[in-house]
């Protein structure tokens, strides 16, 4: 059955992502029903899995390629379609963002075709070094104690525009000195284009402050970053340091004219994965756990050095949230820095207080973190939960995504491209950036008293 096709293309890093035309069964006939814009196309085999991912300028004329003309007798296709039995797509605001898509789908999903046929091609990131003073540069591939990185970007001519309104708006070092070797001021301080941290002009805790602005800037919190430069500019000019005001003046002038022009964002690519096969991804799931999995609660804390402790549950129902069950947490028992028990506090007020008689039960509960967390999601629910009433249980770690299961000592790992995995970590993502905004939110109360 073909879905309906909104004449117009939407932009997949909206907070409401959107997957348009999905049509199955043989591809053929709905090849007509394609729409004439940029965008993703991802085909399957028999077995509903991902064999090809691939990006289109025009994503009619592009798929209708594999299925007509000279590009039907080309060898490498002649494979493809003799696998292909379905074709999804997902359309993108324009050719740029299609790009981002590709590569996040494939290095997701690992489909065979492309692995078969990759190509040594890799969009460039952006990363602040992990140093004692960060500088920005340009990478091509992403090292795990690298730091941060923010990408890719497919157009490096755009990556380049950013760099510059970077180092002119916010001043940050543009050498790439090793600096516990140097102990001279190189040009750009004479040129009054950098704080010249390497001769000790600037302390690492102002360093970092400009450092944490870079970061804000590049992660899209605009609103958030004027608002602390504003604040800056403000106090500046009352202590009559204009020529300091002036230069925030032009900051916040700088931003606040190119946010219109350059999206800098990271691509979050969760919701997309969801959307494309939302079903697929729930019976996945119930397979795996040998049960009938619909509703799911997942729970995560966050905290900064013990301040504003606080826990988060989201709740999802057949793969979709459920945001009016959300619920936040202010963590009240635990006086230390210590995730393992918040969890326990948090999980044991969902079960055993007021929202207990107030909510559904799940038939899944997914926690942030490792074996320590799950231990203490466990000796809270063995004293809730009778026999068969104990909803299932897994615990996700970040660095491995590893699986933790309760009575089971090895943790799993499951493929990369595992239904099962990604709808865990979707959940999990979920669970956390919940948990980080409202503890953003407390900390920003705090700052304005």
């Amino acid at each position: 059955m073909n879905k309906s096709v909104d004449p117009a293309p939407h932009r997949y890093g909206h907070t409401r992502h959107r997957c348009r035309g999905i049509f199955r069964g043989r591809v053929n006939i709905s090849l007509k029903n394609l729409p004439s814009h940029p965008g993703v196309y991802l085909m399957r085999d028999v077995s509903n899995k991902i064999i090809y991912i691939g990006k289109a300028t025009n994503l009619k004329s592009r798929v209708r390629s594999y299925f007509t003309g000279k590009a039907n007798t080309n060898l490498k296709n002649s494979f493809l379609i003799k696998m292909v039995r379905n074709v999804e797509y997902v359309l993108t605001g324009n050719v740029k963002d299609a790009l981002v898509l590709e590569e996040a789908l494939i290095k997701r999903f690992q489909p065979k075709y492309n692995v078969i046929w990759k190509d040594d091609k890799r969009y460039p990131y952006l990363n602040i070094t992990n140093e004692r003073f960060p500088s920005l540069k340009i990478v091509r591939m992403r090292n795990v104690s690298g730091g941060k990185y923010f990408g890719p970007f497919p157009d490096s001519t755009d990556m380049k525009k950013t760099l510059r309104l970077i180092y002119k708006t916010f001043g940050l070092r543009q050498c790439g000195y090793d600096l516990s070797k140097r102990n001279r001021e190189c040009l750009y301080y004479f040129m009054k284009k950098c704080p010249a941290p390497c001769i000790g002009k600037i302390s690492e805790e102002e360093y970092s402050h400009i450092i944490k602005k870079v970061k804000m800037f590049l992660e899209s919190r605009n609103k958030e970053l004027l608002k602390i430069l504003k604040k800056e500019m403000l106090k500046a000019s009352k202590e009559f340091d204009f020529e300091k005001a002036a230069k925030l003046r032009n900051s916040v002038y700088a931003i606040e004219n190119t946010l219109e022009k350059v999206g800098f964002k990271e691509t979050k690519i969760d919701n997309i994965l969801m959307n494309i096969d939302r079903e697929s991804y729930v019976l996945a799931l119930s397979k795996f756990f040998n049960k009938n999995i619909r509703r799911i609660e997942g729970f995560d804390v966050s905290d900064i050095s013990g301040k504003h402790a606080v826990g988060s549950m989201v709740v999802f129902n057949n793969g979709v949230p459920e945001k009016k069950s959300y619920r936040k947490f202010r963590i009240k028992t635990v006086g230390k820095i210590d995730d393992t028990e918040m969890i326990g506090e948090i999980v044991k007020r969902r079960y055993t207080g007021s929202l207990a008689g107030k909510m559904l039960l799940p038939d899944l509960i997914i926690i942030d973190g490792g074996k320590g967390q799950l231990g203490s999601a466990a000796s809270v629910l063995d004293k809730c939960f009778k026999g068969n009433e104990m909803p299932a249980l897994v615990a996700i770690a970040k660095n491995k995504e590893e699986l933790f299961f309760k009575n089971i000592a090895q943790s799993t790992i499951l493929p990369k491209n595992s239904l099962v995995l990604n709808l865990i970590k979707h959940i999990r993502d979920e669970a956390h950036r919940f948990a980080v905004s409202y503890h953003r939110h407390l900390r920003n109360k705090e700052n304005l008293r």
